[in-house]
């Protein structure tokens, strides 16, 4: 389930960044785009804006206790399987009815990735870097085309909204989280769009298949971390049935396959 970015766990995470470039703005004279026509834009965008988010970090109490209640397992996956070739693995979104299927990736307009940044200086720095392009590209002084500055803004503006997607608050830092951001076609919302219960809130969400290079889904695995719990041998023993019946952990001659089944470290009391 990819998550719009508009509902994620941290209600106040767009706020924070809205309120750096708030900071931002106070800093910059004869700003040629106001502060509440950018605030307008990005907002408005957030609403085809939807966040993969993993953690780097394989074992954290923080996380365990947080999202799991220390009941759960952390599934480990190979991004860069994902991310970093194309010919490896195509993403397609999975439509809202049986009648209408997206076809390959043409429900995407962008897609981004990278690791959520938390340091407070580096933020402001990035964002300052790309209001002054932005301001700099609509000013009528400089010699552009009305073509070069579309072009311009337009990157801006979608820089700026990656950021703002992967931009937290420095007090989140024990995460080490990282995003896959996906930015749908308006034209594809309605047939893509799906909705969730979460705590009495009704929240927006896409589901996306992986298909390896041989066509096939996958999702590719490469270990499964068991909680911090007192009964850590039972759970292991669960898993490893769980995993043969879908035949994740066996392979045909019965030997055991690449996923790696891992015990937390973390004393449990």
């Amino acid at each position: 389930m990819v998550t719009n970015s508009e509902f994620l766990n941290d209600r106040e995470e767009i706020l924070y960044s809205i309120d750096i470039i708030e900071e931002i703005y106070k800093t910059i004279d004869n700003g040629v785009i106001d502060i509440k026509t950018l605030k307008k834009l990005l907002v408005d965008s957030l609403k085809y804006k939807f966040i993969l988010s993993f953690s780097l970090n394989n074992d954290s109490i923080g996380l365990w206790g947080n999202y799991t209640n220390f009941e759960g397992y952390n599934i480990e996956v190979d991004l860069k399987n994902i991310v970093g070739s194309k010919e490896n693995f195509k993403k397609y979104i999975i439509a809202n009815s049986k009648n209408i299927t997206p076809k390959g990736n043409n429900a995407f307009y962008h897609e981004a990735f990278g690791k959520v940044i938390y340091d407070t200086v580096e933020q402001k720095e990035i964002l300052k870097s790309l209001i002054l392009i932005l301001n700099q590209s609509l000013d009528k002084s400089f010699n552009l085309t009305e073509e070069e500055r579309k072009v311009i803004k337009e990157e801006v503006l979608s820089k700026i909204l990656y950021y703002i997607n992967i931009f937290k608050h420095p007090g989140f830092k024990q995460e080490e989280e990282y995003r896959l951001v996906f930015t749908l076609n308006k034209d594809s919302y309605d047939r893509v769009i799906k909705f969730t219960n979460r705590n009495g809130v009704i929240i927006p969400y896409i589901e996306i298949k992986f298909i390896n290079k041989d066509g096939k889904w996958e999702i590719p695995i490469t270990s499964i971390t068991i909680g911090p719990k007192t009964n850590i041998e039972l759970a292991q023993k669960g898993l490893e049935r769980l995993l043969e019946l879908h035949q994740l952990y066996l392979d045909s001659k019965g030997e055991k396959e690449d996923i790696t089944i891992v015990k937390s470290q973390i004393p449990y009391r």
